[in-house]
């Protein structure tokens, strides 16, 4: 059997069309139930299918009026029928005919359809709903992520790469627990192997979710991004994604749930991505987030398996269809999810769209009219206000045309963040070295992001515009410029993470890093062209799609005698860390105070989260408070190392070792049970 007729079944198949079946010879047969799973064979009798059936005796007619005698009628049963919200069940009368399968009067009312016309059915305008989905490919929206079907995933290295080990991360006290049962989950999942020894070592970051749980994350952007040999295999140009999309008048899209986890790798790959706890070693058995060639993989296993639908373009990780003819439409999303079922895929339900009149890609509005361009890619220049001073005058010059994309030119990604807001301008590099932008984003800080620390609202702005114009730079080499220079420090690909570092960069620093790029540090007074969006709110509130979970890990302690609420109370009570929190949030002074100068030392990991200080995943605690932790760390009297260890995952405050010390050794029960002193030495 040829691949066009196989298509063509295929097609019938998905749209629940049987006529099909009849003609087709034995090998036919055989290679249509190998190719979709069925059971179909010659032998299947009418006499067979009646054993199933209860009698039936009222008289069909056909509905040509030429043929007089009765249908052969195999007899009825009961079925049960889900439309819609309504289940129920049902009379079903079964004939030995040829012929489109007919719906009986007597099922109308039972499912709520109303007959307005001759042959015109009310129901709802999108046929091909989720629901439909849910019914017709229930493996594609089942929860947890299994291995793809196909060859498994091999990543080539540049020639000469030398394996590269980096010793594990220390894991707070307090996240031990959750680390080890992520990692065990993963293991269960089939997405980690624990190995005891390795040539390759990622270290990793665990990251809190909301829910509590942790979010297992390699740090590859210094050990195997820059090892791997850059892929030959192309995203589509944005002239050829649109020029597929245009001409439809029904549109859908298609979203893969985390899409690259869906990949398996072969051997020699999972040896390669082998990550590095505290715990032990684990090949990585699938390909996780935070590889940079992980969109050009992704998108070139989609169009081997998508090959042959016509008006379908693959970006990434989901899939457009177009369609001038509704039909045509609904059964050419159909092979595309039955084509992501044999694939043993997983869809994100929620993001996907189907038969829609209209479709956005990439700043452009996609219809029947045509492509046309996204008012929001101007919205933000056109609500600036009026300059009111010669600074928003100055920062307000400067104001460009946009120009379209093209994926020939050299892409420069901008952030920035003020007191007020966050902007990003995605822009190309001419030959002659200026830069011309192509769309703009803003956000305004919403009331907490405000009392952020100038670096949190910085890091804020960088995350956004990578987020924002994901569809732009995923898979490319692009210029990320921000005008804050700690961010090299954090986000520079071609060093390592620092050890210390708030909950809430942990959880930023990590969506960067799958991607290409250059960090670039510039002056405020080169980056004028990423001020403007920043100094001027625009009224879209800046919305983090995660909140970090208990951020304070101090919080995490149950029976704990103080409350967040006394914490954020007390800070705000505190002189010393009152000033502190206002030096984050603007600038340090040139000249720093003796008080100030341990602080001022740890500028770059301190933090503010529900209005307290941080020093990385150490809440610092107010003077007031300092005694009563320093006694519940010691309530258990457990001894000067462990009682530091403890305080090491929770809290911190300059001077803390030495408190700790000067209580246990106060302590009588302490002193009491501790080891007895060497005995002198006697003379004799």
């Amino acid at each position: 059997m040829d691949d066009n007729r196989l298509k063509e079944i295929e097609s019938n198949v998905l749209a629940g069309k049987t006529s099909w079946i009849y003609g087709l010879n034995k090998l036919e047969l055989q290679t249509i139930s190998e190719h979709f799973g069925l059971s179909i064979t010659e032998e299947t009798t009418a006499d067979e299918v009646r054993k199933l059936l209860s009698d039936f005796t009222k008289k069909i007619y056909s509905e040509n009026k030429e043929k007089e005698e009765s249908l052969n009628v195999l007899g009825t049963t009961d079925v049960s029928i889900k439309y819609k919200e309504i289940e129920t069940t049902l009379p079903l009368v079964v004939v030995d005919e040829q012929g489109q399968n007919l719906l009986e009067r007597n099922w109308f009312e039972a499912l709520g359809i109303e007959v307005t016309g001759i042959n015109n059915i009310t129901e709802p305008e999108q046929h091909v709903t989720k629901n439909l989905v849910l019914e017709k490919f229930p493996s594609l929206t089942q929860p947890t992520l299994t291995r793809h079907n196909g060859p498994l995933i091999n990543i080539q290295l540049k020639e000469n790469a030398r394996p590269h080990f980096i010793k594990a991360r220390r894991i707070p006290y307090g996240l031990q627990e959750a680390a080890r049962d992520a990692l065990n989950s993963m293991v269960q999942q089939g997405m980690l192997k624990p190995v005891d020894q390795s040539i390759w070592a990622t270290p990793v970051i665990f990251v809190r979710k909301l829910n509590g749980k942790i979010r297992v994350v390699g740090d590859y952007k210094t050990t195997v991004n820059p090892k791997i040999m850059n892929s030959e295999y192309p995203l589509p140009t944005i002239e050829e994604a649109l020029s597929t999309l245009n001409g439809g008048e029904f549109f859908s899209q298609v979203d893969l749930k985390d899409a690259y986890k869906q990949l398996q790798v072969d051997e020699e790959t999972s040896k390669i991505l082998t990550i590095n706890t505290p715990m032990c070693l684990f090949n990585v058995l699938r390909l996780l987030d935070g590889i940079a060639a992980a969109p050009r993989i992704f998108q070139k296993y989609m169009v081997t398996i998508m090959s042959g639908i016509p008006g379908i373009k693959i970006y990434l990780d989901n899939v457009k269809i177009q369609c001038k003819i509704i039909e045509e439409h609904d059964q050419r999303l159909l092979v595309v999810l039955h084509r992501l079922q044999q694939a043993n895929l997983r869809l994100n339900v929620e993001k996907s769209i189907f038969r829609v009149k209209s479709m956005e890609f990439l700043g452009q509005k996609i219809s029947k009219e045509g492509i046309e361009t996204l008012n929001d890619k101007v919205e933000d220049i056109k609500k600036i206000p009026s300059p009111k001073n010669k600074r928003e005058l100055q920062v307000f010059v400067g104001s460009e045309v946009l120009i379209h994309f093209d994926d020939k030119l050299p892409i420069v990604l901008s952030a920035d963040a003020s007191p007020h807001g966050t902007r990003a301008v995605l822009a190309h590099e001419l030959p002659d070295q200026r830069q011309k932008a192509i769309a703009f984003s803003s956000k305004t800080l919403n009331k907490t992001q405000r009392h952020y620390a100038q670096l949190d609202r910085e890091v804020l702005a960088l995350v956004q515009a990578v987020k924002h114009f994901h569809q732009y730079i995923a898979g490319r080499s692009f210029k990320l410029i921000t005008d804050h220079k700690p961010l090299l420090g954090i986000f520079d690909n071609k060093k390592k993470n620092p050890d210390m570092i708030s909950p809430k960069l942990n959880r930023y620093e990590m969506i960067p890093s799958a991607y290409d790029y250059d960090l670039i540090y510039l002056p405020a007074k080169k980056h004028g062209n990423a001020d403007i969006l920043s100094r001027f709110p625009m009224a879209e509130e800046a919305v983090e799609d995660e909140k970090v979970g208990a951020v304070l890990m101090l919080e995490r302690i149950t029976r704990n005698a103080i409350t967040p609420e006394e914490l954020t109370e007390e800070t705000r009570n505190d002189n010393k860390l009152r000033k502190i929190k206002k030096k984050l949030q603007t600038k340090w002074p040139e000249k720093i105070e003796p008080d100030f100068r341990v602080f001022w030392q740890k500028r770059e990991e301190l933090s503010i989260i529900n209005e307290c200080l941080t020093w990385g995943a150490r809440v610092i605690v107010p003077k007031k408070l300092q005694p009563e932790i320093i006694n519940y760390l010691h309530a258990n009297h457990p001894g000067i190392v462990a009682t530091k260890a403890y305080a090491r995952s929770y809290v911190w405050w300059p001077g803390i070792n030495n408190d700790i010390e000067l209580k246990i050794k106060n302590c009588g029960k302490c002193q009491e049970v501790q080891n007895n002193p060497p005995r002198a030495p006697v003379k004799t």
